[in-house]
């Protein structure tokens, strides 16, 4: 049985059609030298978003540390790099040949506008010492900065163009959430409460540094206004109901209230994550005039936004107009001299229901 289950495979693949062109048959070597050659290019770019995320949120963390209640700390603003951070020799290798190396040392990959570090580092600097700390082996500055304090002096030994120097920095109180770039191409930026993140595909379509810091900003917002623990607790009170109606009916609905529940002011999170993001941009000293029309690119980039309902959330015609009102709602401050922050809602004012706001669309 086993011969015959052989040989018909044997016939099925002789049988096969195959191409009739003479195609060229790609020499490994060859191949490994262009593989070579892309990983390289992949970080470069990789490095080149990394530090244009980094310029952007630094100046947003800084300026709206007043704004971050308790979750802030002392930063410096930078990141470094090792080729130990990577887990295969090629890309090891791909890391050292970008970065001019090897080092026994890491390197500074990433600097924060408007933080100490962009006035005393620079990138591709080596780092040699912290605080009197040895840094060979080393993957993160995290491993041996321990708890950073505010107002002191931090002296750094550093290695640049061959020269060694020190530099001495005094970290900034900012908000601690970190942003952090995505490998991936989908066009997307999110928080989870304790960083904020942004893919590739959003970058490139967030081509001015407007339209980042607009991008940038919401997801801040979404972590200043504790919308995602929001969200789970609206998760948990809808699961609890999923509970009783499960009990009643026999049929699990646990993890269809748990998702109802997550979705409850899902717009509305993000009409005030828009909102106030728009003032911690204004905040950090971006020109955000007539920002609203990144609204009208990403409607063009994807045209199944533009229906007035929404989804989780809004439209972007609708987005486009409440930030040109939000815009103008902050230049009239700006012009009487009040203070660049979001108006909060009187207590006797009561939010729609999402069915009333969809009644009314």
């Amino acid at each position: 049985m086993r011969l015959v289950f052989l040989l018909l495979v044997l016939v099925a693949v002789t049988a096969c059609v195959t191409p009739k062109s003479a195609t060229p048959i790609a020499d490994d070597a060859a191949a490994r030298a262009e593989a070579k050659l892309q990983r390289e290019f992949a970080l470069r770019e990789y490095f080149e978003l990394a530090q244009r995320l980094s310029k952007i949120a630094g100046p947003i963390q800084r300026a709206n540390a007043a704004l971050c209640g308790e979750k802030v700390r002392a930063l410096f603003g930078f990141s470094v790099g090792a080729s130990g951070s990577y887990k295969t020799a090629e890309w090891k290798a791909a890391f050292d040949a970008v970065t001019g190396g090897p080092h026994t040392h890491p390197i500074v990959t990433a600097i924060s506008g408007s933080m100490p570090a962009s006035e005393a580092l620079k990138l591709g600097d080596v780092l040699l010492s912290f605080a009197g700390k040895e840094t060979a082996g080393l993957k993160s500055i995290s491993e041996i900065a321990g708890k950073i304090q505010a107002g002191e002096d931090y002296v750094l030994k550093i290695r640049r163009q061959g020269k060694t120097r020190l530099v001495t920095m005094s970290p900034a109180i900012a908000c601690d959430y970190p942003a952090q770039l995505r490998e991936n191409s989908r066009v997307n930026a999110f928080a989870d409460g304790k960083a904020v993140y942004v893919t590739k595909g959003m970058m490139r379509l967030a081509a001015k540094d407007q339209e980042l810091a607009l991008v940038l900003a919401h997801e801040f917002a979404h972590n200043i206004r504790k919308h995602i623990e929001a969200k789970q607790t609206n998760a948990m009170g809808g699961a609890i109901l999923g509970a009783v109606l499960t009990g009643v009916t026999g049929i699990n609905m646990i993890g269809l209230g748990a998702n109802a529940g997550a979705g409850v002011f899902s717009q509305e999170f993000e009409e005030e994550a828009d909102y106030v993001g728009l003032y911690l941009a204004e905040r950090s000293g971006f020109d955000m005039a007539d920002a609203e029309y990144f609204w009208r690119r990403m409607a063009v980039n994807h045209p199944s936004s533009i229906h007035l309902a929404g989804s989780s959330h809004p439209s972007t015609a609708k987005r486009f107009v409440a930030i040109r009102m939000a815009a103008e709602e902050i230049a009239r401050k700006r012009k009487e001299g009040s203070p660049l922050v979001p108006e909060e809602r009187k207590e006797e004012e009561v939010s729609p229901t999402p069915e009333e706001r969809r009644n009314a669309n």
